[in-house]
């Protein structure tokens, strides 16, 4: 499947005169899901694993109660399209979420009903597990290094699932949220369990992105970038250990330091 396109490009440079060379792009398409008939969201996003972005966007986004309300996913991969029935068909989350369009930039949640019911039904992280420093250290570098679509097209997000030294799955999109829809899904469909595991993205930490961690009952949320102030609260509140800032050998533990080592 492709990933990515060609296309010609003039490079300008300090240390030499402009040239004609050829740039990778990360394709973008657009992921239409349909629910039980009904058009219900278009998601932009790369052109692979889709049967995991649906699954994880309609369970953790609170569309579904769980994974098992999904009876059937049908894909029709010539026209991105998702086919999904579902055990109660017109649900009061499918008719208040509504037709959407989610641009890749951002992609997540604008639902107040979505913010509504997580708030009241999610429950509080429990886990013992601890990091040593070092792991975070070593995660955090081999990050950027793990995905071959970054190194290519510099024009992904990525994200990946630790338990302690292996690494369980790894997923990139042009869409942050997508990238860890798509671990979720496979999480889901595969039955793996996330508890006392890590997950690490690329990007800048949301609310969203803390909500589907609690959903999956990950304790530690690593990223390379910054979080929200409503992330680092819910955070705190969800039993989860955020960390952000994590690069350059230096990384700040928001909230529940305890299960990070102190050398």
């Amino acid at each position: 499947m492709r990933r990515y396109k060609e296309f010609a490009a003039t490079l300008y440079s300090k240390e030499s005169k402009p040239r004609l060379i050829t740039a990778q792009v990360a394709m973008e398409i657009p992921f239409t899901i349909f629910l039980d008939g009904e058009e219900m969201v278009t998601l932009m996003a790369t052109p692979e694993y889709l049967a995991e972005l649906a699954t994880g966007f309609l369970v953790y986004e609170g569309i579904l109660s769980d994974y098992d309300d999904l009876v059937a996913l049908e894909l029709e991969r010539d026209k991105y399209v998702a086919r999904v029935t579902t055990a109660r068909p017109g649900s009061v989350a499918h008719r208040v979420y509504g037709r959407r369009n989610i641009p890749s930039g951002c992609g997540g949640t604008t639902s107040g009903f979505y913010r509504a019911a997580d708030l009241l039904k999610i429950r509080p992280v429990e886990s013992n597990t601890t990091f040593e420093p070092e792991e975070v250290f070593r995660l955090t570098a081999y990050l950027n290094d793990a995905s071959d679509l970054y190194r290519t097209t510099r024009g992904v997000h990525h994200a990946s699932l630790y338990h302690r030294e292996r690494e369980i799955i790894r997923r990139e999109d042009i869409g942050r949220h997508n990238a860890v829809d798509k671990i979720a899904g496979h999480c889901l469909i595969n039955r793996i369990s996330t508890n006392d595991t890590m997950l690490l993205v690329s990007g800048r930490t949301s609310s969203d992105i803390v909500l589907k961690c609690a959903r999956l009952g990950i304790p530690v949320l690593v990223a390379r970038a910054a979080a929200t102030d409503l992330a680092v609260e819910l955070a705190d509140k969800l039993g989860i250990t955020l960390i952000n800032q994590a690069k350059a050998g230096k990384f700040h533990v928001m909230t529940h330091c305890e299960r990070i080592k102190q050398e």
